[in-house]
């Protein structure tokens, strides 16, 4: 088996007659963290739409463990163990924090009891036990986007994609959350994370893979990257370049 478990290859996609994605390469280290960053608009989002089924391209191939994905639906995908979470928090605001993460986990269990063995666990390891039983939709962001992840962790996925699970927290919450997705990796959950916390992300990624208007700029390790001095004109900026040392 190779030891990537997401290769994406020549991704390219239009809207409107606007070049949103042209010739996107990605590959993602199984048991790894690759991180995705670049400007606002570089098409990160696009991407990740593209690998979880929530859009089709207009070319490319995108292999999950080694199998063609394009064209299978989004729970489809998930139930290969592919998932992922939205940069907007979704979820379903009216029902209790339990209950949404129970829904994720009803993706693979069919009954409630089986499911709730999932979530239960789920719950205390994001910090959510003592908000179980609250409304969704009342939380603050923090809580939101540690909901978020939790959702996405019921499913039992091998690989999760996430984007921007840090936007919007405070300093404290933003080093649990990478305390968080370094545990995962370290029990061999694979984890691609669009960010624009340059710390966490550097901090966090073996790989760092880097967009511009739809295109891959660079990649590297993180030290790689925040010395590239196309990296560092378009995105990163001058004093980036000890951030991965």
């Amino acid at each position: 088996m190779t030891d990537n478990i997401l290769e994406v290859k020549g991704i390219s996609i239009s809207l409107g007659g606007l070049q949103i994605l042209d010739q996107v390469n990605l590959t993602a280290e199984r048991g790894a963290i690759t991180g995705v960053i670049g400007p606002n608009g570089a098409g990160k989002t696009t991407l990740f739409n593209i690998v979880s089924g929530f859009m089709k391209p207009t070319s490319g191939s995108v292999r999950f463990n080694g199998k063609e994905i394009i064209g299978r639906a989004p729970e489809q995908i998930a139930m290969e163990g592919l998932t992922r979470t939205f940069q907007k928090v979704r979820g379903l605001p009216k029902l209790t924090v339990r209950e949404n993460v129970l829904v994720g986990a009803l993706n693979r269990h069919l009954s409630v009891p089986a499911a709730l063995e999932v979530a239960e666990p789920i719950l205390e390891r994001m910090s959510l036990g003592p908000y179980a039983d609250a409304v969704a939709g009342a939380l603050p962001i923090g809580l939101r986007k540690r909901l978020e992840v939790a959702r996405v962790l019921a499913t039992e996925p091998t690989l999760v994609l996430l984007d921007e699970v840090m936007g919007g927290l405070v300093p404290s919450e933003v080093q649990s959350m990478m305390n968080t997705i370094q545990e995962l990796a370290d029990e061999g959950m694979s984890v691609i994370l669009i960010e624009h916390h340059m710390k966490a992300v550097m901090g966090l990624s073996r790989h760092v893979v880097v967009l511009e208007r739809g295109r891959n700029l660079a990649e590297g390790t993180p030290a790689q990257v925040t010395k590239d001095p196309g990296v560092l004109t378009a995105y990163l900026g001058e004093g980036y370049e000890h951030v991965a040392s």
